[in-house]
């Protein structure tokens, strides 16, 4: 059963409970994949009710779902799971969010984040997320869904680790996506925390959508009408008067805006076109997918929604690949296989994960315990494979002592750990890919081959010394850097600004972390 846990400000009550699940290195036909047993308890708790299953990737909710609809077909019983995501049709996902919101049939609909908020599907019994969540504030949406009229609240987690063995790497071994699911549990229970906005961000996509926007409203727009409602009294305040002025230009030589001789500005002809198409006012989309190819063979897709840069290692399809070139005409991201450990199971997401949860997860792990104190109660929302598996991470923490070392040698490679969140981690590999390092970083660990920690320290010590590259510069080097709406519309340079404002932090690096090595 979950931990029940009421809220000490109003009535609300809310279920929490993590289940853990364990991936066998055993290729014996008795050890059943870990998956299976997921699709068969969410079958067992699914069946005959309304509920959401949030498995985070569109391949991940495919894959629960067709496995589910299988479950139905063989038991011979109507069939109630249905996917949603962003590539499905119009019609497919209206038809489900019509069968939610009617509640007269059992529904379980497994989703990205699609479901999470904006669209009015009424109440469902409970929210099942299979694997971490983004953040502490989708798990908070997530978990508003649930909860009927006087019913509680109620989320599961469903978290895989794989079991540990003698070619394991340190991610595994910390069980960094069980720790990280329970510490966001921790901060949104204990805390009341969620992610906050990120007020230093630019958002050139957004306001260059605003621009096209007002210019349409009003038929004819002054600059400085547009600059006073659009920055200096609306919420593009971080955008300097010359960096709106470089937009404006941007606009006009590429056929988006045009002034007249009154000098107001009006929609160009290509400006024209983007408004008047039925996908111009949803401001958001789906990360573009790149195709990842190794010679001339393709192993599939990654969403692009983060930092990928040349000679960086990533983990795709269960192995370790160096990155040769990232082409954003062809959508073309080639790698060559390269040597290393067993890569990580858990490579977080292309969502950042905010430092909050990694100084959370420090704690955790420094004490020894994840539960959370109510009244002076300690209230335990983990199942006991949940629990045997915090121990494990928690007892390989100490034994590599790391609550005092930030870096350790682990074969031909080094760990790193910042305990900050992922835009440290990626200024940190940034840094050392620029240097001819081999980096990566996984789940906010970063991993350098074939070096040691000596050599590594004489890297940093020497780039603190040197002086480091602004922000701007670091995302100068990036390939691509296309991730919201329409940045191929905003001009290269202020690309590169509002890029390295949302993907790097030099500040919170050098105080967090390189003062103190």
């Amino acid at each position: 059963p979950c931990e029940i846990i009421t809220s000490t400000h109003s009535t609300a009550t809310i279920k929490f409970q993590v289940r853990g699940f364990v991936e066998q290195a055993s290729q014996e036909a008795r050890a059943e994949p870990a998956d299976f047993v997921i699709c068969r308890e969410l079958y067992r708790l699914c069946r005959g009710d309304s509920h959401l299953v949030f498995a985070n990737s569109r391949n991940n909710t495919e894959n629960l779902a067709a496995r589910l609809v299988e479950m139905c077909e063989e038991n011979i019983v109507p069939n109630e799971f249905f996917p949603h995501h962003g590539s499905l049709s119009k019609d497919l996902r209206e038809d489900l969010e019509q069968r939610l919101q009617k509640g007269n049939l059992p529904t379980t609909a497994l989703c990205t984040m699609t479901l999470e908020l904006g669209i009015d599907i009424g109440k469902v019994k409970s929210v099942i997320q299979v694997n971490a969540p983004h953040s502490v504030s989708s798990l908070r949406q997530r978990l508003g869904r649930s909860g009927r009229r006087g019913n509680p609240s109620i989320l599961r987690m469903f978290i895989t680790e794989d079991e540990v063995t003698i070619r394991s790497g340190v991610a595994d071994k910390l069980r960094l996506e069980l720790v990280q699911s329970l510490a966001m549990i921790r901060l949104l229970i204990n805390s009341k925390w969620f992610e906050p906005a990120d007020t230093n961000q630019y958002h050139f996509s957004t306001l260059l959508h605003q621009i096209l926007a007002v210019s349409a409203q009003w038929g004819g727009v002054r600059a400085d009408q547009l600059f006073t409602l659009l920055c200096k009294k609306g919420p593009f305040q971080n955008v300097k008067t010359e960096q709106f002025i470089s937009l404006l230009k941007h606009m006009g030589e590429t056929g988006l805006i045009t002034q007249l001789g009154s000098g107001e500005l009006v929609l160009g002809i290509e400006g024209e076109k983007i408004v008047n198409h039925y996908t111009f006012y949803a401001v958001f989309q789906t990360p573009e997918e790149y195709r990842v190819v190794v010679g001339s063979k393709t192993l599939g897709t990654l969403p692009v929604d983060s930092l990928v840069l040349p000679n960086q290692h990533i983990v795709f399809a269960g192995r370790r690949w160096k990155v040769l070139d990232v082409d954003p005409d062809k959508k073309v991201i080639r790698v060559e296989a390269t040597k290393g450990g067993k890569p990580p199971k858990f490579g977080g997401s292309g969502m950042f994960t905010h430092g909050k949860i990694r100084q959370e997860m420090y704690k955790m792990y420094s004490q020894g315990d994840y539960r959370i104190d109510m009244r002076g109660h300690k209230v335990d929302f983990a199942d006991s494979t949940a629990r045997d598996l915090f121990h494990e991470g928690a007892k390989y923490f100490k034994e590599e002592n790391l609550v005092e070392e930030s870096m350790i040698q682990t074969g031909k490679s080094v760990c790193i750990f910042t305990w900050c969140g992922d835009r440290v981690v990626n200024t940190l590999v940034a840094l050392l890919l620029s240097q001819g390092m081999q980096a990566g970083g996984y789940a906010g660990v970063i991993e350098v081959e074939d070096t040691t920690v000596s050599d590594v320290k004489r890297v940093l010590d020497n780039l603190i010394k040197k002086g480091f590259p602004t922000e701007t510069e670091l995302a100068e080097i990036t390939p691509e850097k296309n991730i919201e709406k329409f940045d191929d519309l905003v001009s290269p340079e202020l690309l590169s600004v509002g890029f390295g404002a949302r993907v790097f932090d030099f500040p919170t690096l050098v105080d967090c972390f390189l003062s103190k090595i």
